[in-house]
C-alpha cells in the first residue's frame, strides 16, 4: 500500500508533511508528499486548480493507496475523491477545515457519498473547527459513515504522529 500526503495551506506545513511522512517510512511501500507551489511562489492560499492537477499526475503512480491530509488538504483531496481524480482504498484527515467547505461543495458532496473509509482526527478546541463544530457538521448534513475522533487540544496543530500512524494502518 502506499501514500498520497497532503499538508495545509500555511508554509509552515510544508516540513510538518514532510516530517509525518517521514514517521510512516516503515509503514507504506511508497509516500509521496505534494508540495504546493503557493510554498514556493509566496502566494498566500494553495490554487485548487493547480494542485488538483498535481495530484491526478500524482495519482497515476500509486497504484493502491491511502490519503492523509490536514485542514485545506483535507478539502482538497476531498473534492479530488469527489471529481474522480483520487481512488483511495482510505482517507484520514486531520484539523477538517469546516470553513472551507462553504466555499468548496464538492467537499461535503465527497463526505456525504464516501464508499471508502474516512477516519477525522479533529482537535476537541481546535481555533478552525472545533471537534463540536465538525460533529455537528456532519450530523446536519446526515453523514454517518465517517469517523470522527475527538483529540485534546486547542490548537490546529497535529503533532502526534503515533496517533496519526494508528489511524492509517
Amino acid at each position: 500500500m502506499n501514500l498520497l500526503l497532503l499538508g495545509g495551506n500555511s508554509l509552515r506545513n510544508q516540513a510538518w508533511i514532510h516530517q509525518v511522512s517521514d514517521s510512516l517510512a516503515g509503514d507504506f511501500a511508497t509516500r509521496t508528499v505534494i508540495d504546493y507551489r503557493h510554498w514556493q511562489t509566496g502566494e498566500p492560499n494553495l490554487d485548487f486548480a493547480h494542485e488538483l492537477s498535481q495530484i491526478a499526475t500524482a495519482a497515476t503512480t500509486l497504484g493502491e493507496y491511502a490519503v492523509f491530509a490536514k485542514s485545506a488538504g483535507s478539502i482538497l483531496a476531498l473534492e479530488a475523491i469527489q471529481q474522480g481524480i483520487l481512488r483511495p482504498n482510505r482517507a484520514v484527515f486531520t484539523g477538517l477545515a469546516l470553513p472551507m467547505v462553504g466555499e468548496h461543495p464538492a467537499a461535503l458532496e465527497a463526505l456525504r457519498t464516501a464508499t471508502i473509509p474516512i477516519t477525522i482526527l479533529q482537535n476537541d478546541s481546535d481555533p478552525v473547527a472545533s471537534y463540536a463544530e465538525v460533529a455537528a457538521a456532519l450530523r446536519d448534513n446526515n453523514i454517518t459513515s465517517v469517523e470522527l475522533v475527538s483529540l485534546p487540544g486547542d490548537s490546529h496543530d497535529y503533532d502526534d504522529l503515533g496517533v496519526i500512524r494508528s489511524a492509517l494502518i
